[in-house]
Protein backbone atom coordinates (compact mmCIF):
# COMPACT_ATOMS: atom_id res chain seq x y z
CA UNK A 1 0.00 0.00 0.00
CA UNK A 2 1.53 3.35 -0.90
CA UNK A 3 1.32 6.36 1.40
CA UNK A 4 -0.84 9.47 -0.28
CA UNK A 5 0.75 12.57 -0.80
CA UNK A 6 -0.79 15.41 -0.53
CA UNK A 7 -1.22 17.47 -3.39
CA UNK A 8 -1.51 20.76 -1.58
CA UNK A 9 -0.71 22.43 1.64
CA UNK A 10 -3.38 25.04 2.40
CA UNK A 11 0.14 26.67 4.45
CA UNK A 12 2.72 27.90 1.89
CA UNK A 13 6.42 28.82 3.04
CA UNK A 14 6.83 29.30 -0.98
CA UNK A 15 5.07 28.68 -3.78
CA UNK A 16 5.85 26.22 -6.77
CA UNK A 17 7.18 28.84 -8.84
CA UNK A 18 9.58 29.83 -6.05
CA UNK A 19 10.78 26.36 -6.11
CA UNK A 20 11.42 26.51 -9.76
CA UNK A 21 12.94 29.95 -9.95
CA UNK A 22 15.37 28.49 -7.25
CA UNK A 23 16.12 25.36 -9.55
CA UNK A 24 17.02 27.72 -12.53
CA UNK A 25 18.86 29.27 -10.18
CA UNK A 26 20.77 26.07 -8.75
CA UNK A 27 21.07 25.09 -12.35
CA UNK A 28 22.91 27.99 -13.76
CA UNK A 29 24.85 28.61 -10.97
CA UNK A 30 26.03 24.29 -10.65
CA UNK A 31 29.66 25.08 -11.90
CA UNK A 32 30.68 26.80 -8.89
CA UNK A 33 30.06 23.44 -7.41
CA UNK A 34 32.51 22.13 -9.66
CA UNK A 35 35.37 23.74 -8.42
CA UNK A 36 35.27 21.65 -5.13
CA UNK A 37 36.50 18.06 -5.23
CA UNK A 38 35.05 16.51 -2.82
CA UNK A 39 31.35 17.49 -4.76
CA UNK A 40 33.22 15.98 -8.30
CA UNK A 41 34.12 12.70 -6.12
CA UNK A 42 31.01 12.50 -4.38
CA UNK A 43 28.87 13.24 -7.69
CA UNK A 44 31.03 10.55 -9.64
CA UNK A 45 30.55 8.04 -6.99
CA UNK A 46 26.95 8.24 -7.02
CA UNK A 47 26.62 8.46 -10.89
CA UNK A 48 28.97 4.84 -10.98
CA UNK A 49 26.61 3.20 -8.09
CA UNK A 50 23.54 4.54 -10.25
CA UNK A 51 24.80 2.74 -13.39
CA UNK A 52 25.56 -0.51 -11.49
CA UNK A 53 21.92 -0.24 -9.90
CA UNK A 54 20.83 0.21 -13.66
CA UNK A 55 23.01 -2.81 -14.76
CA UNK A 56 21.85 -5.29 -11.84
CA UNK A 57 18.09 -4.35 -12.57
CA UNK A 58 15.41 -5.74 -14.22
CA UNK A 59 13.34 -3.58 -15.85
CA UNK A 60 11.11 -3.78 -13.27
CA UNK A 61 13.17 -2.31 -10.83
CA UNK A 62 15.05 -0.20 -13.13
CA UNK A 63 11.44 1.22 -13.36
CA UNK A 64 11.32 1.43 -9.60
CA UNK A 65 14.79 2.80 -9.66
CA UNK A 66 14.03 5.68 -11.76
CA UNK A 67 10.54 6.65 -9.60
CA UNK A 68 12.32 6.99 -6.77
CA UNK A 69 15.10 9.16 -8.32
CA UNK A 70 12.46 11.47 -9.57
CA UNK A 71 10.93 11.52 -6.34
CA UNK A 72 14.20 12.24 -4.72
CA UNK A 73 14.84 14.97 -6.64
CA UNK A 74 11.74 16.55 -6.27
CA UNK A 75 12.02 16.59 -2.60
CA UNK A 76 15.39 17.73 -2.67
CA UNK A 77 14.30 21.01 -4.24
CA UNK A 78 11.69 21.76 -1.81
CA UNK A 79 14.93 20.98 0.70
CA UNK A 80 16.66 23.82 -1.87
CA UNK A 81 14.25 26.20 -2.00
CA UNK A 82 13.90 25.89 2.52
CA UNK A 83 17.31 26.48 2.12
CA UNK A 84 17.56 29.50 0.19
CA UNK A 85 14.77 31.39 1.97
CA UNK A 86 16.56 30.47 5.23
CA UNK A 87 19.86 32.06 3.85
CA UNK A 88 17.79 35.00 3.02
CA UNK A 89 16.36 35.35 6.29
CA UNK A 90 19.89 34.71 7.65
CA UNK A 91 21.25 37.43 5.71
CA UNK A 92 18.77 39.65 6.62
CA UNK A 93 19.61 39.11 10.77
CA UNK A 94 22.75 39.84 9.07
CA UNK A 95 21.96 43.06 7.84
CA UNK A 96 20.27 44.05 11.05
CA UNK A 97 23.28 44.16 13.17
CA UNK A 98 25.70 46.09 11.16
Amino acid sequence: MENQIPESNSSYIFSEVDIDLISEKIDKNLEILEDYTDYNILNHKKTELELKLFSYFDEAQTELLKKYLLLLTESIKYQNALAYYLGMKAMGEIEKLK
